[in-house]
C-alpha cells in the first residue's frame, strides 16, 4: 500500500475525506500516529498555530455554510505574499486523541479555504479571543474554557523543534443541528432503518429534533423489525367468558407440570404434578403420577365422582399437549360420555390457563414454606415433597371467600362441608411415634416407631394422619400417635434455627395422670426419652438398700409400675423351719426322689464300686430304661 498513491494515503489528496490515518484507526486495537512529518498532509490533521489569525485548510470536503471569499479574507503569508482564499465556511468532524479513541464532535467556524496551501492550520489566537485559555507543556498544548478542553496531543518532530497537532475526522455527509445547510427530504422509511428501528412516533420525535425534514407517508410494516421483534400478543386482563354461576355445572382450569430430579441427587418418583382448580370457588386438587399420560385415566375416575355426586364438569380449561388431547379423547370415548367441552389455550399464552399456572406457583411456595418450617434438608425434600405439596392444597381449601352473598370456606362452596380432618389439624413436619405392634411382634421389639407428620389421611378419620418413617421411608396412616410437641428434624444446620417445643392449647394440655395405653396422649407424669427408639413416659425413681433394723417391718419393694416385689408364702415358711432346725437338720435334709430315680442313683453307685462288671451293668439297665 505504500507504492499506491491511493485516496486517503498519506500525502495524497483526499477527494472523499478519507485518510490513511482513518483506516488504521479502524483495523487497529493498539494505535498511535506516527510520529513523522508525512502525516502533516492528511486532510485531518490540524496544526496549532499561534500565529495563524483563521482556520486554515488546503481540503474541501466536509465544508458547509459556504460562502464566496472576499479580498479581505486573502491571507498573508510569512514572505508578506497574499494568499488569495476562495471560500469560506463552516467544518464538522469528530475529534480523537493521540490513540485514535474518539471524544466528541466539533464544529469550526469561518474556516478559510486556501486552494494553495498545504496543511491545515488551527488558529490559537482566534480560539484565545473567543474566551478559552491556552496551556501547554513539552508532551502537548490544550485549549480550555469551562468544562471543554481541546488538546493537541500528536507530537510530530522537526529538525528545529516540535509540532503538536489535533486529529479531526472530517464529516463528509453533515446532518442535525451542526449544519445550516438545507438537507433534503428523505422518507420515513430510511429514517427509521437510520435510527435502528424504532417506533413511529420515535422516528418522527427523533427527526424534529434532529432538523430532518420527513416526506408525507406512513411508516409501512418493516420486514426486519417482524423477524427481529417477534412477540407475544397483548393478552386481555379479563377473560371474556362468564365465569360458571350454577354451582351444579363446574368449569375447571387444568394443568401439569414436571419436578425434575437433581443433576447429583436422588431420583424423584412421580414427578408430574397436575393440579385442577374450580373457576367458581377456586378449590384446587392436586395429583401426582410417574407419566404425564399415566394422568388420564385417574382424572376420568374423579370426573366421574364429581358426576355422581351431583358436580358435574361441563368445561375444562387445558393447553392442547398430548397428555390433555388424549384425555378429552378418553372423556369422549365410550367409555366414560362425559358431556365436557374443552376449551384448548393458545400456544405460548398461559394467562388463558390463569387460575392453573397460579395454583402452581401458590401451592409451590407453601409447600416450600411447610418444609423450610420443618426443617428438612434438601435431600431429604426430594422424598416429602409430594406430601408438602399436598398438604398446601388441602390447607387451600380452608381459605375464605365470598360467593353468592355467602362467606364460608371453600370445602363449604364445594361440597357443603368442611373436611374431618379440620378439628385435628398438627404441625406440618412434628415429630410423633406411631404403634406398630402386631400380633407377631416379639415381647422384646419396640412398640413403635418414631415418624414425621406429612399429611392427613383423608379417606379415613380425621384424627388418622400419614406419617413418614425416615428408616424404612415408609408411611403409616394411624391414629395411634404419641406426639412429642417438636419438630422431627429440630435443628436446621444450615440456617441454624433452634424450634422451641410445639403446644397447643387445648390439644396439649399437661394434666396429670391422662396417660393412657393406646390413647396416643402422654401427661406431664412421663418423661420423654429418645435413646434407640425406645420411648419411656414414667418417671423411674432410684432403688437404694437401706438396713433394717431388728423387730421393725421390711420395707416393701416395688416395681416401676407400682406393683409390690413380694415373696411367696410357702417359700418363707420353708426358710423359716430350716433356720429354726439348724445346722444338723439341714445336713441331713433329703431331696425327694422317684423310684425309677432312685434306682438309677443306686445303680451308678454300683458302678463305681465294681468298675470290672460294666457289661453286666449295662445289661441291667435296659430292663430300666
Amino acid at each position: 500500500m505504500k507504492d499506491k498513491k491511493t485516496s486517503g494515503e498519506v500525502g495524497a489528496k483526499a477527494t472523499d475525506g478519507g485518510s490513511k490515518v482513518e483506516f488504521m484507526l479502524c483495523g487497529m486495537t493498539k494505535f498511535t500516529f506516527p510520529p513523522n512529518q508525512d502525516i502533516l498532509k492528511d486532510p485531518n490533521i490540524w496544526i496549532a498555530d499561534s500565529a495563524a489569525t483563521v482556520h486554515t485548510t488546503a481540503h474541501e470536503q466536509g465544508f458547509h455554510t459556504l460562502t464566496e471569499a472576499t479580498p479581505a479574507d486573502a491571507i498573508t503569508m510569512g514572505n508578506g505574499v497574499a494568499e488569495k482564499a476562495s471560500l469560506v465556511g463552516k467544518l464538522t468532524g469528530t475529534m480523537c486523541n493521540k490513540n485514535g479513541i474518539e471524544l466528541g464532535t466539533a464544529t469550526l467556524s469561518d474556516v478559510v479555504h486556501l486552494p494553495t496551501g498545504q496543511f491545515n492550520l488551527f488558529s490559537l489566537t482566534k480560539m484565545t479571543q473567543q474566551g478559552w485559555i491556552l496551556g501547554g507543556d513539552k508532551s502537548e498544548i490544550w485549549l480550555i474554557k469551562g468544562k471543554q478542553r481541546l488538546s493537541f496531543d500528536i507530537a510530530i518532530p522537526t529538525p528545529k523543534g516540535m509540532l503538536f497537532a489535533m486529529y479531526i475526522r472530517r464529516d463528509v455527509e453533515i446532518a442535525g443541528a451542526n449544519t445550516d445547510v438545507p438537507v433534503p427530504a428523505i422518507n420515513i422509511q430510511t429514517a427509521h432503518d437510520r435510527l435502528a428501528h424504532p417506533g413511529e412516533d420515535n422516528v418522527r420525535k427523533t427527526a424534529k429534533a434532529l432538523g430532518w425534514t420527513l416526506k408525507r407517508g406512513n411508516l409501512k410494516p418493516c420486514d426486519a423489525c417482524s423477524t427481529g421483534k417477534a412477540k407475544q400478543r397483548n393478552v386481555p386482563k379479563v377473560s371474556n367468558h362468564q365465569p360458571a354461576t350454577n354451582k351444579n355445572e363446574a368449569r375447571m382450569f387444568l394443568d401439569i407440570a414436571t419436578v425434575k430430579s437433581p443433576k447429583d441427587g436422588p431420583k424423584v418418583t412421580k414427578p408430574n404434578w397436575r393440579v385442577m382448580v374450580d373457576e367458581r370457588t377456586k378449590i384446587k386438587f392436586s395429583d401426582f403420577f410417574d407419566t404425564k399420560n399415566g394422568m388420564v385415566e385417574p382424572t376420568c375416575e374423579r370426573l366421574q365422582r364429581w358426576k355422581d355426586g351431583g358436580k358435574e364438569v361441563r368445561y375444562i380449561r387445558l393447553d392442547n399437549a398430548g397428555e390433555n388431547v388424549l384425555l378429552q379423547q378418553k372423556c369422549e370415548s365410550s367409555n366414560w360420555k362425559f358431556r365436557i367441552q374443552f376449551e384448548y389455550s393458545a400456544a405460548m399464552t398461559p394467562q388463558q390457563n390463569h387460575l392453573a399456572e397460579l395454583a402452581f406457583a401458590v401451592l409451590a411456595n407453601r409447600g416450600r414454606a411447610l418444609m423450610a418450617r420443618a426443617n428438612v434438608p434438601m435431600k431429604v425434600r426430594y422424598k416429602v415433597w409430594r406430601e408438602a405439596f399436598k398438604t398446601a392444597t388441602l390447607m387451600d381449601g380452608l381459605a375464605v371467600t365470598t360467593i353468592d352473598g355467602k362467606t364460608a370456606t371453600r370445602y363449604v362452596h364445594w361440597c357443603g362441608k368442611n373436611s374431618k380432618f379440620v378439628n385435628h389439624l398438627r404441625t406440618w413436619g412434628e415429630a410423633g411415634t406411631v404403634k406398630t405392634k402386631t400380633r407377631s411382634t416379639p415381647k422384646i421389639a419396640n412398640r413403635g416407631a418414631q415418624c414425621m407428620m406429612i399429611g392427613y389421611a383423608t379417606d379415613h378419620e380425621g384424627d388418622c394422619y400419614r406419617m413418614w418413617d425416615p428408616t424404612t421411608n415408609g408411611i403409616h396412616e394411624s391414629r395411634d400417635v404419641i406426639w412429642m410437641r417438636r419438630m422431627y428434624y429440630e435443628r436446621d444446620i444450615g440456617q441454624d434455627i433452634a424450634v422451641p417445643p410445639m403446644v397447643i392449647p387445648g390439644i396439649d394440655d399437661l394434666t396429670p395422670e391422662t396417660t393412657r395405653e393406646g390413647t396416643g396422649q402422654a401427661g406431664t407424669a412421663g418423661v420423654l426419652t429418645r435413646e434407640g427408639g425406645a420411648m419411656d413416659n414414667t418417671a423411674v425413681p432410684p432403688i437404694v438398700t437401706v438396713p433394717v433394723p431388728d423387730n421393725e417391718p421390711v420395707a416393701e419393694t416395688r416395681t416401676r409400675t407400682g406393683r409390690t416385689i413380694k415373696p411367696p408364702d410357702r417359700l418363707i415358711e420353708e426358710i423359716g423351719a430350716m433356720a429354726a432346725a439348724g445346722a444338723t437338720a439341714a445336713s441331713t435334709y433329703k431331696i425327694g426322689l422317684t423310684a425309677a430315680e432312685e434306682n438309677y442313683y443306686a445303680t451308678m453307685k454300683e458302678i463305681g464300686e465294681h468298675p470290672g462288671e460294666v457289661a453286666f451293668v449295662g445289661a441291667g439297665l435296659g430292663d430300666c430304661l
